[in-house]
Formats: C-alpha cells, sequence, structure tokens
C-alpha cells in the first residue's frame, strides 16, 4: 500500500475524488499505458454468418436467435444497470466519508515538521518522521477499509452488453435487409400459386356449370319429346298437368301484374288449340281472370285485344325464361 517502500508516502498517490467521479485506489498509481482496454475488436469473435448467401429459412433462424439473445442481454443490462447505480451512491457517500481524512493526511504531508532532512532520508526508508508516519497508519486503513466496502465496478460489464446490444442490433438490420429478396420472391410464389388455384377453381365451376346445363338441357330435350308425342297423340294437356308441379310460381301476374291470388291458373303461352306444347318454357301461372280473358288467343293477340302493355309483358316473360 505503501509506494517507494514499506513507510514510504508521497503525497502525489493521495487524489481528491469528486462527487460525480469513479473512487480510485489512492495510494496506488497504475500508467495509463498498462490500462486494460475494455474493447477490443479483434478479441470479439462474431459468430453470425454473412447473410447474402443464406436461404430465407437460415436468416429466420438466426434472427430469431440473435433477438433472443438481445433480450437476455437487456435483461443482464438492466441489472447491471441497477447495480451500477447502487454502487455509485456508496461510492458517493464513502467519498464524502474519506474526503475530510485525505485532507488530512495531505496537510501531514505537506507540513515541514513531517519531513527527515536529506541525509536522514537518504539512509532511510521513508522521508517522513516516524510522529508522521504514526498518523498517517491509521487514516490509510481506515480509508483503506472504507473504500473495500464499494462494491465490484460493473461499468465495463454495463458498456460490454450495451455494445453487444449494438452489435447484435446493427446485425438484425442487415439480415432483415437480405430477408427482402427473399420476401419478394416468396410473394410472387404465394401470387402464383393463389393464381394457379384460382384457375383450378374457375375450370371446375366452369365444368360444374356446363354440366349442369348439359344435363338441363337433356331434361328439356326429353321434355319437348314427350310434349310432341302428348301433341300428336291429342294428350297434351294430360301432359300439361304433370308439367305444372315443376313450374315455378311467382307472387305476381306476367300478364297484368297484379297478385296471382289463392287459385292461380297454369296457362300455355302459346295455346294448345294452335299447336301449343305442355313444356316448362311455354307454361306459366297467371291469375284466374287473365287466364279466361286470354283463352285460346295467343300472347300477341291477348295483348292486342286487352290493350295490354308489350314490354312488361315480355319483360317479365323473358326473366321467367319464357318462350313467347
Amino acid at each position: 500500500m505503501f509506494a517507494g517502500g514499506k513507510n514510504h508516502f508521497d503525497k502525489n498517490f493521495i487524489q481528491l475524488v469528486g462527487d460525480n467521479e469513479k473512487p480510485v485506489n489512492h495510494f496506488t498509481l497504475v500508467p495509463s499505458a498498462l490500462m486494460p482496454r475494455f474493447y477490443r475488436k479483434k478479441n470479439i469473435r462474431n459468430k453470425w454468418r454473412s447473410p447474402k448467401k443464406l436461404s430465407a429459412q437460415a436468416i429466420r433462424k438466426f434472427m430469431e436467435e440473435m433477438r433472443a439473445e438481445i433480450a437476455t442481454l437487456q435483461t443482464q443490462q438492466d441489472d447491471l444497470s441497477r447495480r451500477s447505480s447502487h454502487r455509485r451512491l456508496i461510492s458517493d457517500r464513502i467519498n464524502a466519508e474519506i474526503r475530510p481524512l485525505q485532507e488530512r493526511m495531505l496537510a501531514i504531508l505537506d507540513n515541514p515538521a513531517a519531513r527527515k532532512n536529506a541525509l536522514h532520508a537518504f539512509f532511510s526508508d521513508s522521508p517522513y518522521t516516524d510522529e508522521a508516519l504514526v498518523q498517517l497508519r491509521p487514516l490509510q486503513n481506515f480509508i483503506t477499509s472504507r473504500l473495500a466496502i464499494i462494491p465490484e465496478d460493473v461499468d465495463t460489464a454495463l458498456h460490454t452488453a450495451e455494445h453487444k446490444i449494438s452489435e447484435l442490433t446493427r446485425a438484425v438490420a442487415e439480415y432483415e435487409a437480405a430477408l427482402v429478396p427473399h420476401l419478394k420472391r416468396e410473394e410472387r410464389l404465394k401470387e402464383a400459386q393463389e393464381k394457379k388455384q384460382f384457375q383450378k377453381q374457375r375450370i371446375a365451376e366452369l365444368r360444374a356449370k356446363e354440366a349442369q346445363e348439359k344435363k338441363q338441357l337433356q331434361k328439356q330435350r326429353i321434355s319437348e319429346l314427350r310434349a310432341a308425342a302428348a301433341s300428336a297423340n291429342g294428350t297434351t294437356r294430360k301432359l300439361g298437368s304433370k308439367v305444372r308441379n315443376r313450374i315455378v310460381k311467382e307472387k305476381h301476374c306476367p300478364y297484368c301484374g297484379d297478385p296471382l291470388g289463392l287459385t292461380p291458373h297454369a296457362d300455355h303461352i302459346y295455346p294448345v288449340c294452335k299447336g301449343g306444347r305442355s313444356v316448362e318454357r311455354n307454361m306459366i301461372f297467371v291469375c284466374s281472370s287473365c287466364n279466361a280473358k286470354k283463352a285460346h288467343l295467343t300472347l300477341a293477340a291477348f295483348i292486342k285485344l286487352f290493350n295490354l302493355n308489350r314490354e312488361a309483358i315480355e319483360a317479365r316473360l323473358t326473366a321467367m325464361k319464357k318462350d313467347f
């Protein structure tokens, strides 16, 4: 603890510490050239690979690992920050406590009576008198014991954690930038897959629609053949009683537009007496009044005789997919 010998004191080793400074060993000088540097770039080994030639899966994996390490380091950083704050409080309290003792030691060392003459100082271990050493030793021991209470310095570890977090954050940003081309490629592949799926679905819908239309045409063809056979045999009206069960019943009469009522009638748009057939495209539900008025008349003659709205009637029949 005594620089230069067992009983050697030098006031240059007694340094006053300010309120906002870190406590130092007041009796030991370490040349700044010999102080270890807290960070040497060559000693930091980068374990993360360059993302330029990595796949998207590998990039995501490394990013997850780096983010997990950042979270761990942030937890350590918070703990080190709390420890550093606690150490600073203790250090400030002890520095305030030992400052008067340091000033007292400086006063003893500055007293000319505490120094030996040059001849005695040359042949002794210390340039100070025994009386001065007796006064300095208790002060030094007390200061040393108080400084030993100060917790271990964590500022270096805190700075190292902050540096690692900064490096990992930059690495994550670099990996995110390298992931952008992969994301664009995945988006293009996804769009192509969705387009292909849409095309398959569209083709399936068209085929189902085509099959339905084909089946409908077959039914219609069979109905027309049956109607033709009934017309040849004179049983058209008998067949019409069966066809009327398949006719869709609307709420209003397609001829006059009035409600159908409780007892709608099935009418042949083109009359049976003039060769009309009992098919769904030629039969429709109408009100009893219109059915009685139309009787054996064609649609055109019926409209002209009773001065009805041809455009409205034809629009209703077209919407119902009827022939007229």
